[in-house]
Protein backbone atom coordinates (compact mmCIF):
# COMPACT_ATOMS: atom_id res chain seq x y z
CA UNK A 1 0.00 0.00 0.00
CA UNK A 2 2.89 2.42 0.77
CA UNK A 3 4.34 2.02 -2.73
CA UNK A 4 0.91 2.60 -4.23
CA UNK A 5 0.54 5.82 -2.21
CA UNK A 6 4.00 7.01 -3.34
CA UNK A 7 3.12 6.27 -6.94
CA UNK A 8 -0.04 8.35 -6.70
CA UNK A 9 1.47 11.15 -4.58
CA UNK A 10 2.28 13.24 -7.63
CA UNK A 11 -1.34 13.04 -8.70
CA UNK A 12 -2.74 14.22 -5.39
CA UNK A 13 -4.52 10.91 -4.83
CA UNK A 14 -2.41 9.83 -1.85
CA UNK A 15 -4.13 12.42 0.31
CA UNK A 16 -7.54 10.95 -0.52
CA UNK A 17 -6.33 7.49 0.44
CA UNK A 18 -4.93 8.85 3.70
CA UNK A 19 -8.21 10.62 4.40
CA UNK A 20 -10.12 7.36 4.16
CA UNK A 21 -7.77 5.63 6.61
CA UNK A 22 -7.39 8.52 9.07
CA UNK A 23 -8.72 8.07 12.61
CA UNK A 24 -11.76 10.04 13.70
CA UNK A 25 -11.42 12.89 16.20
CA UNK A 26 -14.33 13.71 18.48
CA UNK A 27 -15.76 17.21 18.16
CA UNK A 28 -18.85 19.18 19.09
CA UNK A 29 -20.62 22.38 18.08
CA UNK A 30 -18.00 24.48 19.91
CA UNK A 31 -15.17 23.10 17.73
CA UNK A 32 -13.35 25.42 15.34
CA UNK A 33 -13.61 22.83 12.56
CA UNK A 34 -16.48 20.97 10.89
CA UNK A 35 -18.01 17.85 12.41
CA UNK A 36 -19.87 15.13 10.56
CA UNK A 37 -23.22 13.70 11.68
CA UNK A 38 -21.41 11.21 13.94
CA UNK A 39 -19.79 14.08 15.87
CA UNK A 40 -16.28 13.40 14.55
CA UNK A 41 -13.83 14.74 11.99
CA UNK A 42 -10.86 12.95 10.51
CA UNK A 43 -7.30 13.83 11.43
CA UNK A 44 -6.53 14.57 7.77
CA UNK A 45 -9.50 16.97 7.51
CA UNK A 46 -8.26 18.73 10.61
CA UNK A 47 -4.71 19.01 9.21
CA UNK A 48 -6.00 20.59 6.02
CA UNK A 49 -8.17 23.07 7.92
CA UNK A 50 -5.35 24.06 10.25
CA UNK A 51 -3.03 24.66 7.30
CA UNK A 52 -5.49 26.95 5.52
CA UNK A 53 -4.91 30.70 5.68
CA UNK A 54 -7.04 32.34 8.35
CA UNK A 55 -8.30 35.93 8.04
CA UNK A 56 -8.14 38.24 11.06
CA UNK A 57 -9.34 41.82 11.27
CA UNK A 58 -7.59 44.82 12.76
CA UNK A 59 -9.08 48.32 13.01
CA UNK A 60 -7.22 51.61 12.83
CA UNK A 61 -9.20 54.64 13.94
CA UNK A 62 -8.67 58.22 15.07
CA UNK A 63 -8.97 57.35 18.76
CA UNK A 64 -6.00 54.94 18.69
CA UNK A 65 -3.37 57.38 17.40
CA UNK A 66 -3.27 55.66 13.99
CA UNK A 67 -2.40 52.22 15.39
CA UNK A 68 -4.37 49.01 15.85
CA UNK A 69 -4.96 47.38 19.17
CA UNK A 70 -2.93 44.28 20.01
CA UNK A 71 -3.07 41.48 17.43
CA UNK A 72 -2.26 37.99 18.71
CA UNK A 73 -0.80 35.93 15.86
CA UNK A 74 -0.86 32.94 18.24
CA UNK A 75 1.97 31.06 16.55
CA UNK A 76 0.79 31.90 13.05
CA UNK A 77 2.72 33.94 10.49
CA UNK A 78 1.47 37.10 8.82
CA UNK A 79 1.59 36.67 5.03
CA UNK A 80 -0.84 39.26 3.62
CA UNK A 81 -2.52 42.51 4.57
CA UNK A 82 -5.60 43.59 2.65
CA UNK A 83 -6.19 47.35 2.64
CA UNK A 84 -9.76 48.70 2.26
CA UNK A 85 -10.81 50.97 -0.62
CA UNK A 86 -11.44 53.84 1.81
CA UNK A 87 -7.79 53.88 3.01
CA UNK A 88 -6.28 57.35 3.48
CA UNK A 89 -2.87 57.31 1.75
CA UNK A 90 -0.24 55.99 4.18
CA UNK A 91 2.32 53.22 4.39
CA UNK A 92 2.21 50.64 7.18
CA UNK A 93 4.70 50.17 10.01
CA UNK A 94 4.60 47.67 12.83
CA UNK A 95 5.24 47.28 16.53
CA UNK A 96 5.83 44.00 18.37
CA UNK A 97 5.88 42.78 21.97
CA UNK A 98 6.98 39.52 23.51
CA UNK A 99 3.91 39.25 25.76
CA UNK A 100 0.28 40.28 25.67
CA UNK A 101 -0.02 43.80 27.07
CA UNK A 102 3.78 44.09 27.08
CA UNK A 103 5.97 46.94 25.93
CA UNK A 104 5.62 47.43 22.19
CA UNK A 105 8.69 48.42 20.19
CA UNK A 106 8.91 49.40 16.54
CA UNK A 107 9.76 46.53 14.21
CA UNK A 108 13.00 47.57 12.56
CA UNK A 109 15.30 46.29 9.83
CA UNK A 110 19.07 46.46 9.60
CA UNK A 111 21.52 47.65 12.18
CA UNK A 112 20.57 51.31 11.79
CA UNK A 113 17.15 50.83 13.41
CA UNK A 114 15.11 51.84 10.35
CA UNK A 115 11.43 51.08 10.75
CA UNK A 116 10.05 48.14 8.77
CA UNK A 117 7.81 49.88 6.21
CA UNK A 118 5.28 48.26 3.90
CA UNK A 119 4.02 50.37 1.01
CA UNK A 120 0.23 50.48 1.17
CA UNK A 121 -2.47 51.94 -1.04
CA UNK A 122 -6.26 51.83 -1.09
CA UNK A 123 -7.74 48.55 -2.32
CA UNK A 124 -4.41 46.74 -2.22
CA UNK A 125 -3.53 43.20 -1.24
CA UNK A 126 -0.02 43.27 0.18
CA UNK A 127 2.13 40.15 0.35
CA UNK A 128 4.34 40.20 3.44
CA UNK A 129 7.51 38.09 3.15
CA UNK A 130 7.01 35.08 5.40
CA UNK A 131 10.31 35.42 7.24
CA UNK A 132 9.64 39.04 8.23
CA UNK A 133 7.29 38.19 11.11
CA UNK A 134 8.63 34.86 12.35
CA UNK A 135 9.09 35.15 16.09
CA UNK A 136 6.57 37.97 16.55
CA UNK A 137 3.42 36.83 18.34
CA UNK A 138 1.92 40.13 19.48
CA UNK A 139 1.90 42.96 16.94
CA UNK A 140 0.26 46.28 16.21
CA UNK A 141 -0.04 47.91 12.79
CA UNK A 142 0.36 51.66 12.34
CA UNK A 143 -0.89 53.93 9.59
CA UNK A 144 2.26 55.92 8.76
CA UNK A 145 5.51 55.83 10.73
CA UNK A 146 6.33 56.38 14.39
CA UNK A 147 7.60 59.86 13.49
CA UNK A 148 4.66 60.74 11.24
CA UNK A 149 1.56 58.66 12.02
CA UNK A 150 -1.25 59.21 9.49
CA UNK A 151 -4.77 59.55 10.86
CA UNK A 152 -7.40 57.74 8.86
CA UNK A 153 -10.52 59.80 8.08
CA UNK A 154 -12.70 57.13 9.72
CA UNK A 155 -12.13 53.70 11.29
CA UNK A 156 -10.44 51.41 8.73
CA UNK A 157 -10.51 47.63 8.93
CA UNK A 158 -7.44 45.80 7.69
CA UNK A 159 -7.78 42.13 6.86
CA UNK A 160 -4.76 40.09 7.88
CA UNK A 161 -4.09 36.67 6.38
CA UNK A 162 -2.08 34.39 8.63
CA UNK A 163 -0.89 30.80 8.19
CA UNK A 164 0.40 28.16 10.62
Amino acid sequence: MKNFRRLLAGCGVAFALFALAAPAIACDDTADYPCNSAGTTSESQLRVLLAMPKPQSAVIDQATNSITSEIDLNGRKLVRVIIPSSWTAANLTFQAASASGGTYNNVTVGSDGSEYVVTAAASSDIIVPLADFIGHRFIKIRSGTSGVPVSQAAPRTLTLIVIP
